[in-house]
């Protein structure tokens, strides 16, 4: 995290300063409304129209979310996610000519490193059994 997504992070907690008893009652709050819809799944399983069933479940996630963002560690991930987004601007993608040839590269030392391990798992078998030879009639 740069130096400056710091001091961004420090003033958004210090503006927003909640008590620690807030925070926890939001994260209880995230977790009994997970298990509400966890638990009315389960509840309204027989339900004729189970469409209406999802899109209460899709709602009371989205909710339990939203709610699980405006906490400390919320604020925290979308920060992370902010700063991830702008270094995935900055990373240099290969083009599809360098991306084919790699992956050629990849697959034609794969077979040729199999080929030797298949040759030399033949060799060593032959050998045992050769050794075994032996060790049997003795």
């Amino acid at each position: 995290m740069s130096a400056n997504a710091k001091k961004i992070e420090n003033k958004e907690i210090k503006d927003n300063n909640p008590s620690k008893g807030s925070d926890a009652f939001k994260w209880s709050a995230v977790f009994a409304l997970v298990a509400a819809a966890i638990v009315g799944n389960v509840y309204f399983d027989s339900y004729e129209f189970p469409i209406v069933r999802i899109i209460a479940v899709i709602i009371v996630m989205a909710l339990a979310i939203g709610l699980a963002l405006i906490t400390v560690k919320g604020k925290s991930f979308i920060n992370l996610a902010r700063e991830a987004r702008i270094e995935l601007k900055k990373v240099v993608w290969p083009t599809r000519q360098e991306a084919t040839q790699t992956t050629l590269i990849v697959a034609a030392i794969t077979i040729l490193i199999a080929l030797i391990l298949w040759g030399l798992d033949g060799i060593l078998i032959r050998i045992v059994t050769w050794i075994t030879k032996f060790g049997v009639g003795a």
